[in-house]
């Protein structure tokens, strides 16, 4: 599909420079030119300067250099930036971030976007500078028009539909939200009650729990009360209600005067405030922060959102107007995308700032770490985040990062940071991610290694960097309408996060590896080797995967669904009805599924005519098939035009089960396979097949018979295979000639997410194949 003749709803571009005789008039001409080149239509665009003279005639040498590229200003005259031309302007384009700050205090700071991350002023100078001026601009021209942000010739934004404007009515999802609610939550609690974290909120310490505060316990609090909140929009409970209440005012009260609260630093380490950039301060802070908001908007109640609001408040004073702090980023990245959650519940763009703040000082020259030598790429600091193309460091963290800069993106309309991300995301899940979403391929740093370095009994996969990837993944997801990013966060939703809590909801996962062999672990000379647990636990000394994994399930509505334009997306198949406002009118969309039991879903649309309805083709699906013929199939959507007050539409997406081999450059699946059925992948485990999984072969010809297991109530699988018999001499010769001594065998495929509930026993995803 190509940009001719394309037309589009009629938009106003201002560019803006200081004096409006270089920069932005030279900026003007070639956008014009540009959009007659592409055949955009609809487009209108002019130039103005913060201080500009009326009148002035642009520079000589931008007069020249711009003729250069084609381009005539010569008749150009300068024009002041008058509120009147910036209030009716839909974008406004200036040349730095000085000029953002400006405009931002004249127009909503959405409107506002820096060319190219930045157009140095060549005022003053040769030709030479201002032939590299018209380079720099016509390539930030350049990127913001191919950018999703700016589509067509015209700038999209994309909005996602939250979790309390969603309901998840039934199927898979709905089960699984009761037991988070009904029995993961209260379990967590309890643990949290018994190991101190929750009387350490008050500064108290109970004789009978001798445990100090821990750097990370705030967040692991935080963390379950922005669960409990989420759940609260959704489900009223008065002792849930209260019991929160109560750490509200144990946070209160215990909060310094200056608004500084953490229970580590208070508690044991006063005179170490904002000293130590590796103990979590910021990291805790945005955990609680973001439970603020979630706890406002799901009861109205102010009280802890206000004691965060002033904790924020002291960060920006340390950190960014005084400087007085002994780092410039943190540690362990979170903050930055709490900020701009409470730029969003408060409208205050201060906080938008600080975040954005955070994420350009990290690896900045500027930067206290990077002055102190301390710019490693194991804490993402290697380099300026607009200049990072691989995932590097510990996995979490990374994510964490990764999210926050697609938020600024978002918000800010930086096209600079959001290829960034574009290239961090295509890094991650082309290079260095597993077949289950997991990543994070070692214990040591808990972080990424190298490109296709995915070992299956060593991985480290937390199932906090699952959930951190899917993060990341949906916030791709609202900057370009490219199905790859919600295919990872489904990889994600059914793989790597799900295998994190037992089916009864009671334990856990900190790690979730591949493969599990038993007998390697039960060699004495290896039994000091880290690896993976092999049983689930209901509480870790870090507990960081617990809470995390109730507040993801809690908030998987606000995955399903977004909008723009004059688009409502559905990038999740989950049976749930959203009933939301589209550009002042009410609009509900419900999904009817047993997915992914099931590859049938039928949608209902109400108040959206005139619209259209985008719907997700897996990357997974081979054949699929709509009732309704699709207007567009772009990146992974099919859009359809809705031409009714009431729109359905039927959708089957083919589920027979399919075998997967990895790239040739993943060594550790060499001669492997591994099975999937739709967007579940499976595994074998030695209760099913014995022990031994690597004599297990799959004959990956014939076919997979799909089986309802009553222990596990899980749809499993049957597969045709042989197991690899051993010589029948006597002793058995360690080595020796190649023989096709195979036997035949039925193999037992259970969901990936479902291992470990039956026992200790051997695991893998990945086995042998017989061509």
């Amino acid at each position: 599909m190509t940009n001719q003749n394309k037309q589009t709803k009629s938009r106003k571009i201002i560019f803006i420079c200081t004096g409006n005789t270089c920069r932005s008039p030279i900026a003007d001409g070639i956008f014009k030119a540009m959009l007659r080149e592409r055949g955009v239509c609809g487009i209108s665009s002019e130039s103005a300067g913060l201080c500009a003279v009326p009148g002035m005639p642009a520079e000589k040498n931008a007069i020249s250099a711009a003729a250069e590229r084609g381009v005539d200003i010569s008749r150009h005259k300068a024009s002041p930036a008058e509120q009147s031309l910036l209030d009716g302007a839909d974008i406004v384009v200036c040349m730095t971030n000085a000029h953002a700050e400006e405009l931002k205090k004249r127009v909503s700071p959405k409107k506002v976007v820096v060319l190219g991350g930045g157009i140095p002023d060549p005022y003053g100078g040769g030709i030479e500078i201002y032939r590299e001026c018209v380079s720099s601009v016509e390539k930030g021209l350049a990127a913001l028009m191919d950018n999703a942000v700016f589509d067509g010739g015209e700038f999209k934004s994309f909005t996602q539909i939250d979790s309390e404007d969603v309901d998840i009515t039934g199927g898979f999802w709905r089960e699984r939200q009761e037991l988070n609610r009904d029995v993961t939550l209260g379990a967590v609690r309890g643990q949290f009650e018994d190991t101190g974290r929750f009387d350490a909120f008050g500064l108290a310490r109970a004789k009978d729990k001798p445990f100090k505060p821990h750097i990370f316990w705030d967040s692991d609090v935080a963390k379950w009360l922005e669960s409990a909140a989420l759940i609260l929009s959704k489900n009223k409970d008065k002792k849930l209600e209260k019991f929160i209440d109560d750490i509200v005012c144990l946070i209160e009260k215990s909060q310094c005067g200056d608004g500084y609260f953490n229970t580590f630093f208070t508690a044991e380490n006063a005179d170490r405030r904002f000293k130590d950039r590796m103990s979590h301060e910021l990291y805790c802070a945005g955990h609680l922060i973001e439970a603020a908001v979630a706890y406002f908007r799901a009861t109205g109640k102010q009280k802890f959102l206000n004691c965060m609001r002033r904790y924020a408040d002291l960060i920006e004073k340390v950190f960014k107007i005084d400087g007085l702090a002994e780092f410039t980023t943190p540690g362990h990245e979170e903050i930055e995308l709490a900020l701009v959650k409470l730029y969003r519940c408060t409208g205050e763009t201060r906080y938008l700032e600080l975040s954005k703040f955070f994420i350009d000082a990290r690896g900045n020259p500027s930067s206290k770490e990077v002055i102190k030598g301390e710019n490693r790429a194991e804490l993402q600091d290697h380099l300026p985040v607009r200049e990072q193309a691989t995932a590097e460091g510990h996995s979490v963290r990374a994510c964490c990062l990764y999210s926050g800069m697609a938020d600024i993106a978002r918000e800010c309309r930086d096209t600079e940071l959001s290829n960034a991300c574009e290239k961090l995301f295509d890094n991650i899940t082309k290079k260095r991610m597993y077949i289950t979403g997991g990543i994070g391929s070692t214990r040591d740093g808990e972080r990424f290694t190298g490109d296709y370095d995915l070992p299956n009994d060593t991985a480290y996969a937390e199932t906090c960097a699952a959930i951190s990837l899917a993060m990341f993944g949906v916030r791709m997801s609202l900057i370009s309408a490219d199905s790859s990013y919600a295919d990872v966060v489904e990889r994600v939703l059914y793989n790597g996060m799900l295998s994190g809590v037992s089916l009864d909801g009671k334990s856990f996962f900190y790690e979730n590896p591949l493969e599990i062999n038993l007998s390697d672990r039960s060699i004495p000379a290896k039994e000091n080797t880290r690896r993976a647990i092999t049983r689930r636990a209901e509480v870790f000394d870090c507990s960081c995967c617990p809470p995390n994994i109730t507040r993801f399930i809690a908030s998987l509505g606000g995955y399903i669904y977004s909008f723009g334009g004059d688009t409502v997306f559905v990038h999740q198949f989950i049976d749930s009805v959203a009933d939301f406002d589209f550009n002042g009118r009410r609009t509900v969309v419900r999904q009817s599924t047993r997915y992914p039991d099931d590859g049938a879903v039928v949608f209902e649309a109400k108040g959206v005519r005139g619209k259209r309805l985008a719907v997700r083709i897996p990357s997974w699906c081979s054949n699929h098939s709509f009732d309704k013929q699709p207007s567009d199939v772009t990146k992974g959507y099919a859009y359809f035009d809705i031409d009714s007050d009431k729109f359905e539409l039927s959708y089957e997406m083919e589920m027979t089960p399919k075998w997967y081999e990895a790239s040739a450059k993943v060594w550790a699946d060499a001669g492997k396979v591994a099975l999937a059925r739709g967007p579940v992948v499976y595994c074998v485990e030695g209760v099913d097949n014995g022990r031994e999984l690597w004599t297990l072969y799959a004959d990956i010809f014939s076919p997979v018979k799909e089986i309802r297991d009553e222990r596990l109530n899980l749809l499993c699988l049957d597969a045709a295979g042989y197991k690899k018999a051993e010589c029948c001499c006597r002793p058995s010769p360690l080595y020796r000639p190649v023989s096709g001594n195979f036997l035949p065998a039925r193999l037992r495929f259970i969901p990936y997410y479902a291992f470990a509930n039956r026992g200790e026993t051997d695991m893998a995803v990945w086995v042998g194949k017989l061509c």
